[in-house]
């Protein structure tokens, strides 16, 4: 007869028992998971914003590389732009501008592959405008209303083109929100969103300068959103600036004629608008920079800047509040005259 240990089939029994959680360890291991995920899903947030504004960066410096070697072939000649916001801009009544002096991937159609399929547009060498070619369906030479353009931005405009923080929206357009107050200074916040054209030309050359207080501005109670130029900015044609002087300068033969026609002559301002032009060290102290590294040529519309005084709030304008944020806040990647990129703070760059 064998022998065994008393209770040890008992004990057998009770060790093939399933055992299950109480509920304090579930809630426990609930909180740890919870309290994980709000410390990693911020983290996580920052980090894909930083790679965004990254890739707006880049995006910018792809662009600048384009507009590098544009100037080679054009010897130091750049395609005329109007920023679309302008009066010269192929949106406003006046509809002076056509697509190619809009939109600098139009502008841009014979430097990168996404639109190479586009009519081909010539720029004279010495300064003057291209002469129109025969009309297509994607003519530079044409002006295109507002679904030409969205179609365009959906369909045939590259990526680095659109910035990355709505790239994969729909268009849109500016919306104006309501006023909002930082501290003890109110500004009137502007948003822009969705794939469109995001990297834009400037309107006025003279306008933004390096450490002035803009014009559009002025009178303004000092605050953190009424902030001054870092740095001075330089357009991409003649048309906003003193036509007087540039004629002189640059088109003396133009000059005569407008000096000698008793003014029978267009105004100069006409006679500078469809003329090419090329950025040297001389426009950058014109506009009191030192040289062509510390006067901007190129800004993205979905980042932080400052706008000037609205016409109805009487208040400074801020578009895109806390776009491309770093930690030293809101901000937009902009391209300067010598083709290097750089990441500026919403309140020292704009006011366009």
């Amino acid at each position: 007869m064998r022998w065994e240990k008393p209770g040890y089939l008992s004990m057998c029994k009770q060790s093939h028992h399933k055992h299950a959680f109480t509920l304090i360890e579930v809630l426990v291991v609930v909180a740890i998971i919870a309290l994980l995920a709000a410390i990693l899903v911020p983290s996580l947030s920052r980090a894909r914003e930083q790679a965004r504004i990254a890739s707006c960066a880049a995006n910018c410096k792809q662009i600048a590389g384009i507009m590098a070697t544009y100037q080679s072939e054009y010897k130091g000649y750049l395609p005329i732009m109007f920023n679309a916001l302008s009066s010269e801009g192929g949106h406003q009544a006046s509809q002076t501008a056509f697509a190619g002096n809009e939109m600098l991937p139009v502008a841009f159609y014979n430097y990168d592959k996404g639109t190479r399929s586009m009519a081909k547009v010539r720029c004279n060498i010495d300064g003057t405008f291209f002469k129109p070619r025969a009309t297509v369906a994607n003519d530079p030479d044409a002006r295109w209303e507002y679904d030409k353009i969205h179609e365009f931005e959906r369909r045939l405009m590259p990526d680095y083109y659109a910035c990355p923080f709505g790239r994969e929206k729909g268009n849109s357009d500016w919306d104006t929100l309501p006023n909002t107050r930082i501290g003890n200074r109110s500004f009137t916040p502007q948003k822009l969103d969705g794939r469109i054209n995001a990297y834009a030309t400037w309107q006025w050359e003279g306008r933004t300068v390096k450490g002035e207080i803009p014009l559009c501005v002025r009178g303004q109670a000092p605050g953190p959103y009424n902030g001054t130029p870092k740095y001075s900015v330089l357009s991409w044609n003649f048309r906003r600036m003193n036509a007087d002087v540039y004629l002189a300068k640059y088109f003396p033969s133009d000059f005569y004629a407008y000096k000698s026609g008793g003014g029978d002559i267009l105004n100069p301002n006409s006679l500078v608008m469809n003329r090419h032009r090329k950025w040297d060290v001389a426009h950058a102290q014109r506009v009191k920079a030192g040289s062509l590294s510390d006067v901007t040529v190129i800004y993205c519309l979905l980042g932080e800047s400052t706008g000037f005084t609205h016409r109805q709030t009487k208040l400074v304008m801020v578009r895109n509040f806390n776009g491309h944020r770093t930690g030293r806040g809101g901000g937009t990647n902009t391209v300067f005259a010598d083709a290097h990129v750089e990441w500026v703070r919403g309140n020292q760059i704009g006011w366009q």
